[in-house]
């Protein structure tokens, strides 16, 4: 039997194609969508117009796109300024 690993957003390499995110209500599949968006335009340098993700519902396509616009504003703010104690692992794998 295959032990299944936890999802690390900010470690997990990145992959070319297509990523299924797959897990039960509540486990944090919009967060680590948003992470794993920000990471694809920061460092590989895809274009936001490039990258689709897919939701099942309006409402979570709402809150998805709310999610990563604001995660973008929040990276670029916190880069542009010096690092603080504890930001959060994915912040922490930009700066370097």
């Amino acid at each position: 039997m295959t032990s299944i690993q936890a999802f690390d957003s900010a470690n997990t390499k990145l992959s070319k194609g297509v990523t299924l995110l797959e897990a039960s209500a509540g486990t944090g599949k919009t967060y680590a969508l948003a992470r794993i968006f920000l990471r694809l335009v920061a460092e590989e340098g895809v274009e936001v117009g490039k990258i689709l993700t897919v939701t099942f519902t309006s409402a979570a396509t709402e809150e998805l796109c709310d999610r990563i616009r604001s995660l973008l504003v929040e990276a670029y703010d916190t880069l542009v300024n010096d690092p603080k104690p504890k930001e959060e692992a994915v912040i922490k794998r930009l700066r370097t």
